[in-house]
């Protein structure tokens, strides 16, 4: 992905979470303690399928993959609704397109 720095990469994640109500989970500097324990087991488990499935893939924008929850493409693909998927699928274009196509993604995805 074609993120500027890590700044910018956190704002998409938070944009990304924001589409659940869950955009307080990170910062502009990265995920918040409460995400990081969202993340293992425990925590992991008390999200709704949606929920887990968009902190997850916010974790590997972030993590540039490196995650211990990995998200398979078929939850993506099939588990997410029209709009998350919508949002997901405009954000790996996005992503091939360079920084300024994020920039937009964001400013689309923000409302």
């Amino acid at each position: 992905m074609a993120f500027k720095d890590d700044r910018e990469r956190a704002r998409t994640c938070q944009t990304l979470l924001n589409l659940r109500r869950m955009g307080g989970l990170w910062t502009e500097k990265g995920p918040t303690e409460r995400a990081v324990k969202m993340m293992n087991a425990k925590e992991w488990n008390v999200l709704s399928t949606g929920e887990r499935i968009l902190l997850g893939v916010a974790w590997t924008v972030w993590s540039g993959g490196e995650t211990d929850i990995p998200v398979p493409f078929s939850d993506v693909f099939y588990r997410m609704d029209d709009r998350l998927l919508k949002a997901v699928g405009s954000l790996l274009v996005a992503s091939a397109e360079g920084s300024d196509a994020l920039t937009e993604w964001r400013s689309v995805w923000q409302k």
